[in-house]
């Protein structure tokens, strides 16, 4: 079953391999129902499929390049009455060249150009909302009655003037929609309704004009309904790009100018950040954060990696150690390398990752999207039929009928419903990935509610994968010549000693000469005629090397148990054990704790020894633990789970790990590890942080509370105030207010979600 399994998802990679994931802006969609006709077209249409998320005004294609292009998606966007912009490919891969450089340039510009317009836009419409809430007020102010001054304006004809340029230029939006809706969608939407209903109070009021009966005429209902639509449509999009804004703006704390060192030269230039190249010599000066990924040349620098972790306090980072661009530097002023520029930084594929996730659909909003597909249609339909009920069968007036047919069309908006789940999912998707947890898949937060059990691998998840030493055993004199020797290493395991030399503040080391790094042995070399060689304990132990003195009477089965055995034997005897282990993550006990409180159960899988994976698991508390497996069999652990009736997490960071990732319920992949585990993960944690896995699992139970919210609020609302309209219990005035309050509530839940901060 496991075979077929992953041939099932090679296919599929296979298939998605032919085919190009672009994404693009759509700034002039105006309600979720129109959405949903924009999907439907394209899934109508072959090797091309389209997801919309109304909250970001983002859409995502996936496409096939023998088929379609940039040209092509954009002239059948077209058809339907949309312009997109930033239109971008993700997956395809550019080498970088000279005009790299230019071309990122170019990508700058579009993009600040892209801002410009939008917030010129945005300010326009603000203009037109303070004249049109102008002309407005007359209207308003001529119905209050017995004040005499305000006779001139129940004039008909000054009623008339004042509400023409409303319903005809500020309230055109609605028009243009109707047409796009009505003509090129073939399928009623958000402007139909507004339209529908605004068009018919106005032209009722020019009907009474014309037989003369002017005592209260209809055009401040037509005229602020209008205006109070437009006013919550500004309120709601400012709110809103409030609570989906603040991932994308980490990429403005990179400076504009770097401070570039020139190695030809020898001198130190400022350089637009933009020229920036792979492998070029930067200085970072302290207060300034890092421009772009690379390594630390200096000594040491003191970074605070906030955007990725939420924690405000300084990292000590050495040299060769990793740089992320927009990380700000706390200490003095250092050298780095950059190793990735452009898009390829962590900071780029975080808000790639943010962005593709909040373009992906949970059940909940598949549903909603469903619900606001065919809302409008039936609510004209509702209203058409209170109409006829009100006027032939309960023999209402005329206005009355209309009163309360305009309310049932106004008060009617699915707006609310349909941004409901993406606006929720899009700020819990920006707060996770703030804490450096990353959703691949929306699918993730159905998933991970469910999930009763979790599987972590050991090294490079529950441990950092680096070993220390943990206990020395010997004479104390002979410590800095095995870190002496040590330091002539390039096996893995010396790291252990340099951090041990760091760690102890050990600055004197005596000088060994003759070293040689015999392979499969050790190293060897000689200090004032003593012979000095290390290795592991078990090669001394072939070699039937005697213990000195000091260590005949240490129990050496028990020290094996607790980690892997190195020796420093001097003229042919061993003087010293070197006790190395894998290092506990640092927050390990503890969130194996916390998720257990959850009812969580946690079991350790791992492809070490019995000893080792034994000594790991009494440490952090895991009562069930698999040792000495393979990669394969991970995979078989995680299905005998599952046929228990268990929902299994797996937490991994390798490639042997992906069998495992692939078999589980939900994959929860550690950044630290292969590029192949991240993208498979439905999850990646982006920190070295095992405690993001609890994170993720808290965070993703707020959202979704914060999603039934949402969505129960804005269901609720319709459900209730439909009928209250249909009974005339709302004027038409009250249900433009409460169209817009609805969507204002729902935004503003989603930004106090966005703001509330959580004590994991």
């Amino acid at each position: 079953m496991i075979k077929k399994k992953m041939n099932h998802n090679h296919k599929k990679n296979q298939e998605n391999g032919n085919f190009i994931i672009s994404k693009a802006l759509l700034p002039d969609i105006a309600c979720t129902s129109c959405a949903g006709v924009i999907e439907g077209h394209f899934k109508k249409l072959n090797d091309i499929e389209i997801s919309i998320n109304f909250a970001t005004k983002k859409m995502q294609f996936k496409y096939n390049p023998k088929l379609w292009n940039e040209t092509k998606i954009k002239k059948a966007m077209h058809q339907l009455g949309y312009d997109i912009a930033n239109f971008e490919t993700q997956n395809q891969v550019i080498e970088y060249d000279h005009t790299h450089d230019y071309d990122q340039h170019l990508e700058h510009m579009a993009e600040k150009h892209q801002h410009v317009y939008q917030h010129q836009i945005k300010l326009c419409a603000l203009i037109e909302l303070i004249i049109g809430w102008v002309l407005l007020m007359p209207l308003l102010l001529m119905m209050i009655p017995g004040i005499s001054f305000l006779d001139g304006l129940r004039n008909p004809y000054v009623q008339l003037g004042l509400t023409i340029p409303i319903q005809f230029y500020f309230g055109r939006k609605f028009y243009l929609g109707i047409i796009r809706e009505l003509i090129k969608q073939k399928w009623p939407g958000m402007n139909t309704l507004i339209a529908f209903g605004t068009n018919t109070a106005f032209c009722f009021s020019i009907y009474l004009m014309i037989v003369n009966q002017t005592e209260h005429l209809f055009f401040e209902v037509s005229a602020s309904i209008i205006m109070i639509v437009l006013l919550g449509d500004l309120i709601s999009d400012f709110v809103q790009t409030k609570a989906t804004s603040g991932l994308a703006n980490l990429m403005n704390l990179k400076p504009k100018l770097v401070l570039k060192y020139d190695l030809k030269t020898k001198q130190e230039q400022f350089i637009n950040i933009e020229k920036v190249q792979l492998n070029d010599l930067l200085i970072v000066r302290k207060g300034e954060a890092i421009p772009t990924d690379g390594i630390l040349i200096s000594k040491k620098a003191f970074i605070n990696e906030a955007m990725l972790t939420g924690e405000i306090q300084a990292i000590n980072k050495v040299s060769n150690e990793t740089l992320i661009g927009g990380t700000i530097n706390l200490g003095d002023s250092f050298q780095m390398r950059t190793t990735k520029i452009g898009k390829d930084t962590v900071l780029a594929n975080i808000i790639s990752a943010v962005e593709d996730a909040q373009a992906q659909k949970p059940k909940l909003q598949k549903l909603a999207d469903k619900i606001a597909g065919i809302f409008t249609p039936m609510v004209i339909l509702i209203a058409i039929f209170v109409f006829i009920i009100r006027f032939y069968i309960i023999n209402d007036t005329l206005t009355q009928a209309i009163t309360i047919t305009i309310s049932t069309l106004i008060i009617a908006c699915p707006c609310a419903l349909g941004i409901a789940t993406p606006l929720a999912v899009a700020v819990g998707i920006n707060k996770a990935a703030k804490i450096g947890i990353i959703y691949n898949k929306a699918a993730a937060f159905d998933k991970i509610t469910k999930i009763d059990t979790i599987c972590f691998d050991k090294t490079g998840t529950l441990t950092t994968g680096k070993m220390v030493i943990t206990k020395i055993y010997g004479e104390k004199d002979n410590i800095n010549k095995a870190i002496a020797l040590e330091n002539h290493s390039t096996h893995p395991l010396a790291l252990a000693f340099s951090l041990y030399q760091t760690s102890h503040q050990i600055k004197k080391l005596p000088i060994i000469k003759e070293i040689k790094e015999i392979i499969g042995f050790g190293l060897q070399g000689t200090y004032q005629n003593q012979l000095l060689e290390i290795a592991a304990y078990s090669t001394f132990e072939q070699l039937k090397l005697p213990l000195s003195e000091q260590l005949k009477t240490l129990n050496l089965q028990d020290q094996l148990a607790k980690g892997t055995l190195i020796a420093l034997a001097i003229n042919k005897t061993i003087t010293n054990i070197f006790v190395l282990a894998d290092e506990l993550q640092t927050n390990a006990l503890l969130t194996i704790k916390k998720l257990q409180k959850q009812g969580i159960n946690v079991v350790l899988i791992s492809g070490d020894h019995e000893s080792q994976t034994a000594l790991i698991a009494k440490k952090v508390g895991i009562s069930t633990y698999f040792a000495n497996v393979k990669p394969i069999a991970k995979a078989a652990i995680v299905k005998d789970l599952q046929l228990q009736g268990q929902k299994v997490a797996f937490v991994g960071d390798g490639i042997n790990d992906i069998v495992a990732l692939e078999q589980a319920d939900l994959a929860i992949a550690m950044g630290s590890g292969s590029d192949i585990a991240k993208k498979i993960g439905d999850i990646t944690i982006a920190v070295a942080d095992i405690s993001a896995v609890y994170k993720a699992i808290i965070l993703t139970k707020k959202t979704k509370n914060n999603i039934w919210m949402n969505f129960i609020w804005a269901f609720s609302y319709n459900i209730i105030i439909i009928p209250l309209a249909t009974l005339g219990f709302i004027i038409p005035t009250l249900a433009a207010v409460a169209m817009a309050f609805s969507d204002i509530t729902v935004v503003v839940n989603s930004l106090i979600f966005k703001w509330r901060k959580y004590k994991y």
